[in-house]
């Protein structure tokens, strides 16, 4: 006898079986493409030897670390144990030199999903998978959160952060979460980024207009608590520093690097330059040491890579072109209905504006936490172009550019900047329980 037929409710759980299979199985490849990427970068890079230090004596010495990130010009530290235990405490736990590059990974996808998720209910014309496999394969998000450098590690808060954010704001409501989470997710992306690099007052403005101008559906109190509550799950890594070092090792650092700096508004050019290339695909970033020239002559002695460069680059000058139309028709009041753009500005003014209040070069890892910004920006400009298949297809073809580009490049570089140039000194320092072995740390409390 023939089989019956399927109902159409079986038909319907055996598709919802299939998508989330081949979901899963992109989402699981993406993860590996970009820890294989980070394990590729340039691992030897001082600053970037430095940090893994932090976490590499945590692992083998089990000291308290009650400073994290080096200041160079200022010879400080940043307070707080975060950075010391997200690389320690893998390295302490598995005894392997990679394991950091995979929690890293991890947290930086977390946030790519969570923003993929409110711009796929936010604009209803692309796929969260699609969204997230954007911004995975971002040159932004390649070269600034794959590896162990500090910075890599501010991408998953700074997306934490916006989200909440966002929803806390009538105009970018689209999630409707409630008023504790909001503030919840805000403030634990505030102390996370606290503890990681010292750009994390670019989030004061938005904290208050999240506390003075909620959406009416929230309860200004229960977003204060929440706030208060995700603030204080982090603080508790800055206590035994309080303790130890007293109240104004909190802030010594931070007013260490201020003061009045005009001559930095010569570089709002390039600081609008940078702010753009956050969302689009500016990738001649792809190793610290190289010079523009040497990355240049790298890419003309790759054929694979001279074709991918070309279509990234015309991607790169495509959405320039699109900002700037955005700007201008902005100016002339055609597209100030839509708060994304109102946004994308007046955080462009914030950030130009705050590097005149710090001696700090405004280069991209320094307001790498507007990513989310940018990227709201972007996709709105998208939907404004008004035909989704074809920019579908557009950024179809920029992301294949992309994993190509970005792939031959890692595999090309790998012997000789990354970690396998010499893991077995991480290796060996692991297991006689001494960093040193590695290297040595930059003088300081920590």
């Amino acid at each position: 006898m023939p089989p019956e037929p399927m109902s159409i409710n079986q038909i319907s759980r055996t598709i919802s079986k299939k998508r989330f299979f081949i979901v899963a199985l992109a989402v699981l490849s993406l993860l590996l493409w970009r820890i294989f990427y980070g394990l590729s970068q340039n691992f030897w890079h001082e600053d970037i030897v430095q940090i893994y230090l932090l976490g590499l004596k945590y692992a083998t010495t089990g000291l308290w670390p009650y400073f994290g990130p080096d200041i160079v010009h200022t010879n400080q530290q940043i307070p707080g144990a975060l950075q010391s235990l997200i690389i320690g405490l893998p390295l302490r736990l598995t005894q392997v030199a990679e394991t950091p590059f995979v929690v890293v990974n991890v947290l930086s996808l977390m946030g790519l999903a969570l923003l993929s998720w409110y711009l796929a209910r936010r604009f209803t014309q692309f796929s969260c998978l699609l969204l997230l496999i954007w911004l995975a394969t971002l040159p932004s998000t390649l070269q600034i959160s794959t590896n162990t450098y500090n910075p890599s590690y501010l991408l998953f808060p700074a997306c934490l952060f916006f989200v909440g954010w966002f929803e806390s704001q009538a105009k970018f409501r689209t999630l409707h979460l409630g008023a504790f989470s909001v503030g919840a997710s805000m403030g634990f992306a505030i102390m996370f980024t606290f503890q990681l690099h010292m750009s994390w007052p670019l989030f004061f403005p938005f904290v208050l207009s999240a506390i003075l101008l909620p959406s009416k559906e929230l309860s200004r109190l229960y977003l204060i608590l929440g706030l208060a509550t995700g603030a204080a799950l982090v603080s508790t890594l800055l206590l035994p520093t309080l303790i130890a070092y007293g109240v104004s090792s909190l802030w010594t650092a931070g007013t260490s690097n201020s003061g009045l700096h005009f001559s930095q508004l010569l570089e709002a050019p390039a600081i609008l330059a940078r702010y753009v290339s956050l969302g689009s695909y500016e990738f001649f970033g792809f190793n610290l040491s190289a010079s523009i020239d040497e990355r240049r002559q790298f890419i003309l002695e790759r054929p694979i890579l001279i074709l991918s460069a070309v279509a990234l680059a015309a991607g790169l000058l495509w959405q320039f072109y699109l900002t700037l139309r955005m700007i201008t028709d902005y100016a002339r009041n055609k597209n100030r209905r839509y708060p994304e753009y109102t946004l994308f500005l007046l955080v462009l003014l914030w950030v130009t504006m705050i590097f005149m209040l710090t001696p700090r070069p405004p280069v991209l890892r320094n307001f790498y936490l507007m990513f989310p910004v940018v990227v709201l920006a972007m996709v709105r400009l998208f939907t404004d172009l008004g035909n989704a298949k074809v920019v579908k297809r557009l950024l179809t073809g920029l992301i294949a550019a992309s994993s190509v580009f970005h792939s031959v490049v890692g595999i090309t570089l790998m012997p000789d900047i990354s970690l396998y140039r010499d893991r077995s000194k991480i290796q060996r320092a692991l297991e006689a329980a001494d960093y040193r072995i590695f290297g040595e740390r930059r003088p300081g409390r920590y």
